[in-house]
């Protein structure tokens, strides 16, 4: 029989003595006394076992695919399980990811897609450690493109004469990759005035039209957004 020993020992009537430590239970040495009886007499005998750290696989939760724009704050709090006892503390890291991915130490993940990273599927690999241990997880983040608009640099008002052809070269760009195709137009304007695809806007008042004030409304467009810009042209008899 058992005499004194840890919780969850046991030993048979037939002297099988068994136990499996708890996680709680290491590391640590117990003294452990067993006797034998012959109903009458009994004698008993003492030894100690020693109890060693046996480090548990961590459990890392897994992580879905994440989707996420250009130039939006993607951000995923990493979870994971350490059932060793005692508690030791957990580190977190990023094993592989795209530019400007981070990892913190207490599992907090972050990314800002630029521009030029959408749109595209990139896998992530992430660890958590524990000591010397450590287990990885895997997830893609897809990131969408968002079209930008255009930028149109302001046009300065301007004064003209009758029957002098006016002429001024429409500025513009446009931060989104892969590039798109700009289009110049004419949204508002006098009779006569146009502005050619690439921008070029070109007018030659007529005798009949100064003096005058008219206002100019251009504009240009990435095939899906489209800005504009005003401005005046004065013409002088």
């Amino acid at each position: 029989g058992l005499v004194r020993g840890p919780a969850g020992m046991t030993v048979s009537a037939g002297g099988a003595l068994t136990w499996t430590p708890l996680g709680a239970q290491g590391p640590m040495a117990t003294n452990v006394l067993v006797r034998v009886s012959d109903g009458f007499a009994s004698v008993t005998n003492g030894f100690t076992v020693t109890v060693t750290e046996a480090n548990v696989a961590l459990i890392f939760a897994a992580i879905a695919s994440k989707t996420v724009n250009e130039l939006a704050l993607l951000s995923v709090i990493l979870s994971a399980k350490d059932s060793n006892l005692p508690a030791q503390p957990l580190t977190y890291g990023l094993v592989r990811g795209p530019a400007g991915m981070t990892v913190s130490a207490g599992g907090v993940l972050t990314w800002t897609p630029t521009e030029s990273q959408g749109p595209m599927v990139t896998n992530v690999l992430v660890k958590v450690s524990v000591g010397v241990a450590s287990v990885t997880n895997g997830f893609n983040v897809t990131v969408a493109e968002v079209n930008v608009a255009p930028k149109l640099v302001a046009v300065l008002d301007r004064i003209i004469n009758e029957l002098v052809t006016f002429q001024v070269t429409l500025t513009g760009s446009d931060s989104d990759v892969p590039l798109q195709s700009l289009t110049y137009g004419l949204a508002q304007g006098p009779v006569g005035m146009t502005v050619s695809s690439g921008g070029l806007l070109t007018w030659t008042p007529t005798d009949a039209q100064g003096p005058s004030t008219n206002k100019v409304l251009v504009k240009l467009s990435d095939g899906i957004l489209s800005v504009t810009n005003s401005f005046t042209v004065t013409v002088k008899p």
